[in-house]
């Protein structure tokens, strides 16, 4: 991730250290459970659950 944002890797650790910390959770898994529970994120999508998201008219046949 920091290579993609040209940022440092201390830099990123940094920033995701105090988004936990606000949001008082403590490893990644944590934070993504907080946030579909507080913002609506959906669930990672796996390989066979795209079908069951996309709208009946726009379903493989």
């Amino acid at each position: 991730m920091a290579t993609q944002l040209f940022l440092s890797e201390h830099t990123v650790k940094s920033h995701l250290y105090n988004i936990f910390k606000k949001i008082k959770v403590h490893h990644r898994a944590e934070a993504a459970h907080w946030a579909r529970k507080h913002l609506g994120i959906p669930p990672p999508m796996t390989k066979n659950s795209h079908r069951s998201r996309l709208p009946r008219e726009l379903e493989p046949r």
